[in-house]
């Protein structure tokens, strides 16, 4: 996502135009649309990301499977980031929405918190899942959405375009 302001007067259609002609190949635009008034900037809306950690290299999915959810039964779980001022453990089982293994695709879908009050690293998790598992595994993290809740349901944040 990227917020940009411009002039009432602007076209849409030419400022999208304008936005792809400057961005570098293998940027893409999907969709250029005007924020609802009265709304938070979008990186203040956000509230939760989700992603796809592909798993590279593994055969060994009962330990990924044992060890989520051993994560996901767990009341607390503390982790150690490091900050500006050293390191600080935080309990990050309250960041984590949603977290489940895909065989299939060799991967793990995750919904995790990301906003200022708490946002959870998905390589501080990958981590934590992979000691649990006792294993070694390399692993790819891509951000699929960013979401916002309103109400107390999450929607992506396109939901605050119109």
């Amino acid at each position: 996502y990227l917020e940009v302001q411009i002039d009432e007067n602007t076209d849409i259609k030419k400022a999208e135009q304008a936005i792809k002609n400057c961005f570098p190949n293998g940027l893409e635009v999907n969709w250029v649309k005007i924020k609802k008034e009265n709304t938070k900037k979008l990186m203040a809306s956000v509230s939760k990301a989700e992603y796809e950690i592909i798993l590279n290299d593994i055969d060994d999915y009962d330990k990924i499977e044992g060890a989520i959810k051993e994560i996901l039964s767990l009341d607390e779980m503390e982790l150690v980031k490091k900050t500006k001022k050293g390191t600080r453990s935080f309990d990050a089982r309250p960041l984590i929405f949603e977290l489940g293994l895909e065989k299939e695709g060799n991967k793990i879908a995750a919904l995790l918190s990301a906003q200022e009050k708490g946002t959870l690293d998905p390589n501080l998790l990958m981590q934590k899942i992979l000691l649990v598992a006792g294993i070694k595994c390399e692993y790819t993290i891509i951000r699929k959405n960013l979401l916002t809740t309103i109400d107390g349901i999450s929607y992506p944040l396109s939901h605050l375009a119109l």
